[in-house]
């Protein structure tokens, strides 16, 4: 079974306009106007937990499929800090709307990790999301977040 810890899940009435983050967990939504996601493990039976992500600055975790509804504007996100993560772990971000090319959704290596993305031959502190319907997978091996993409 999935662990998962939420912190400030409001009510439905308590969402605004555009801000907030849908979370699915084996089946059960949550809704968080925070855009902060902690602790969370798995979905389900072992699968991934899915986060729709309408709202920027949201500190990303593993384990993860964010789809991002580019449709709203540019997104941004953070990757968890490298010295948190064990090799092996990884996200996935996919633009839902089919619009990263007008409206990128960019991904950034934590705080004080430097030029800790991998992406093509070249590192780098972040990653955009820049073609329609792509999906990209950060895998954090060593002392990098490998990217492997998807229709990029």
């Amino acid at each position: 079974m999935a662990s998962t810890t939420l912190l400030n899940l409001p009510a439905d009435s308590a969402l605004s306009g555009a801000e907030w983050v849908w979370i699915n967990l084996g089946g059960v939504d949550y809704r968080t106007t925070t855009g902060q996601i902690a602790a969370l493990s798995g979905g389900g039976s072992g699968g991934l937990a899915t986060i729709y992500v309408t709202a920027s600055g949201l500190q990303l975790a593993t384990g993860v499929v964010y789809s991002v509804n580019t449709s709203l504007g540019a997104f941004s996100g953070t990757l968890p800090p490298l010295s948190s993560v064990k090799d092996g772990a990884f996200l996935e971000v996919q633009d839902v709307a089919y619009n990263a090319g007008t409206n990128n959704y960019t991904v950034n290596a934590a705080p004080g990790d430097g030029n800790a993305i991998a992406a093509f031959g070249t590192n780098t502190a972040s990653f955009a999301l820049t073609i329609n319907d792509s999906i990209v997978r950060f895998t954090k091996y060593g002392s990098l977040w490998r990217v492997i993409a998807y229709g990029v």
